[in-house]
C-alpha cells in the first residue's frame, strides 16, 4: 500500500503517512499539520498539531508520538474474543456464532431433513470447530442453549488481540490480554 496519496481535482489535502497512526497533511492553500489517528472500540481518537506552532517538525512529530503513545498506552486494543462476540446486521440468532440450520441427509435413495442449532468457533481460530445440536432430541431451547454454551466455551480459549495494521513495536504491550468472560 501506498503512504501517500496525490491530491485530487477536488482539493483535498495531500497526505504523507510518516508513522502509525500519523500523517502529515497538506491542505492547498492552507498550513501544512500532523495529525494522529487512532480508533478503539468503535471510538475515533483524533488530534491535530499545527506545525507553525513547532520550531521544526521533529518536535511536532515528536509532540505527535508522544500524544499517540500516551493513547495507545492508556486504551487497550479489543481482545479477539470481545471483537468475535459482536452481533453482526445478518445475526438471526441474536448470538455471534450460534445459527439454526437443517441438514440434509440421503439414506437409502430418501431424503431427511434434521433441524438443529449449530456453534462454531471464532474466524482466526485454528482449528475451525462446530457442534451440532438436535432440535428432534433436545428441543428448540434446550439445543439453543447447548450452542451457545459451546461457543462460549470456544470464545473461552480465544486469546490475543484484534491488532489490525498495527506495527510489531506497539504489539509488545499487548502480549497477555485478560481472560475472556462473556456477561449475557
Amino acid at each position: 500500500m501506498d503512504s501517500t496519496s496525490k491530491t485530487p481535482a477536488s482539493g483535498n489535502p495531500r497526505r504523507v503517512r510518516l508513522d502509525y497512526a500519523i500523517a502529515r497533511f497538506e491542505p492547498p492553500g492552507r498550513a501544512p499539520y500532523l495529525a494522529c489517528t487512532i480508533k478503539r472500540k468503535k471510538v475515533v481518537y483524533y488530534k491535530k498539531f499545527a506545525l507553525s506552532s513547532f520550531a521544526s517538525e521533529e518536535q511536532a512529530l515528536a509532540a505527535v508520538q508522544r500524544w499517540r503513545d500516551d493513547l495507545l498506552a492508556r486504551l487497550r486494543p479489543m481482545t479477539r474474543a470481545e471483537f468475535a462476540s459482536q452481533i453482526r446486521p445478518n445475526n438471526k440468532s441474536g448470538v455471534p456464532g450460534v445459527r439454526r440450520v437443517n441438514l440434509v441427509q440421503t439414506r437409502s435413495g430418501k431424503r431427511y431433513t434434521y433441524a438443529c442449532w449449530t456453534a462454531e468457533t471464532p474466524k482466526g481460530m485454528e482449528p475451525r470447530q462446530s457442534r451440532l445440536f438436535s432440535i428432534m432430541r433436545y428441543g428448540e431451547k434446550e439445543a439453543f442453549a447447548r450452542a451457545v454454551a459451546a461457543r462460549e466455551a470456544f470464545l473461552s480459549k480465544f486469546q490475543g488481540y484484534k491488532l489490525t495494521n498495527v506495527p510489531d513495536e506497539f504489539t509488545d504491550r499487548y502480549q497477555e490480554p485478560p481472560r475472556h468472560g462473556l456477561d449475557r
